[in-house]
């Protein structure tokens, strides 16, 4: 019987609970990492090393060892390293519209903040909201390349001016400037729960 989950699935599955953990636990070992998610040391191995190739992750030495263990080959600790990638977070409500860039730990790099003009159609506003944003990664010498991704937040009461959609999964479509598309059904951090996301989100409206 087909349980609907591809290899593919499962793999960027493992990948994202690997960086979780790595992300609340670090410095954390492939063996701990193994023995808190109940995936072989193997399967953990593969997907560590193809992080490691891309930069995602950093290896930052032997662990030290511990009084009364057996001896035998250190741990290796892992860590992520939190700026070879970078988010940006998208805020609108009645106010305005903030725009903040950040390492994957949610550390602010830049932000900007920008009025909602009553008398903008949705797709200027979009289109104000594109071009802050390609100003901000100029700014920080950033390509889109570089980017794990867009988070957005649109407050309820802006659903109409902005021309979001719902959709039935709790999700939004949010409307591009080329006349497009952009379908989020769960904003959540690449190596976070949907808690640090919220977190994350309140950082940039402070």
């Amino acid at each position: 019987m087909d349980s609907g989950i591809s290899k593919l699935d499962l793999k960027r599955e493992n990948r994202r609970q690997i960086l979780r953990v790595i992300n609340e636990k670090a410095p954390i070992s492939r063996v701990d990492i193994a023995a808190e998610l109940h995936l072989t040391r193997a399967a953990v191995s593969i997907l560590v090393n193809e992080m490691l190739g891309e930069g995602i992750l950093t290896e930052l030495g032997e662990a030290e060892p511990v009084q009364g263990a057996k001896k035998g080959r250190r741990k290796i600790l892992l860590d992520l390293n939190e700026t070879a990638r970078f988010a940006v977070g998208i805020y609108l409500d009645t106010k305005g519209v903030c725009i903040g860039l950040t390492t994957l730990r949610f550390h602010t790099l830049d932000k900007t903040w920008f009025p909602c003009n009553a008398a903008l159609r949705s797709t200027e506003l979009v289109t104000l909201i594109r071009h802050a944003f390609s100003a901000m990664l100029l700014n920080s010498c950033l390509c889109k390349e570089q980017l794990v991704g867009v988070g957005v937040g649109v407050m309820p009461s802006m659903f109409e001016r902005v021309g979001c959609q719902s959709q039935r999964e709790g999700g939004l479509c949010v409307p591009t400037a080329a006349g497009g598309s952009v379908r989020s059904a769960r904003c959540t951090g690449l190596c976070g729960s949907r808690a640090e996301a919220v977190r994350g989100n309140r950082r940039l409206r402070r």
